[in-house]
């Protein structure tokens, strides 16, 4: 992986919210919805995201280290990024109030 795609996964896995590990997520595309369940816009395109979720909650996955930390992977992410650098890009993602500019995890 990138440095700044290094940087990025640091950040969002050293500081977990008690109760929950960080899963590394693989998506076809991401959609970003409000807390009410309004849609706010989307990225169409695969990316990698670190995700947090309720410890043992994902039993299937394995578990690798990555930045110093226990990251969980499930099977169909590892398989996606396998073999592939993960890179951080800047992307026009569609928001109602027009486009808007932010950086993703790439798989390439």
């Amino acid at each position: 992986m990138t440095k700044e795609a290094e940087a990025v996964i640091r950040a969002a896995i050293t500081k977990p919210m008690a109760g929950m590990e960080p899963a590394l997520v693989w998506t076809p595309s991401s959609h970003t919805w409000s807390k009410e369940g309004k849609f706010l816009g989307a990225y169409e395109g695969p990316m990698v995201f670190v995700g947090h979720y309720k410890a043992n909650d994902r039993p299937r996955d394995s578990f690798f280290e990555l930045c110093g930390h226990a990251v969980s992977i499930m099977p169909p992410t590892l398989k996606q990024i396998s073999g592939r650098m993960i890179s951080c890009e800047k992307v026009e993602m569609h928001f109602e109030g027009g486009p808007h500019h932010q950086y993703i995890l790439k798989v390439g």
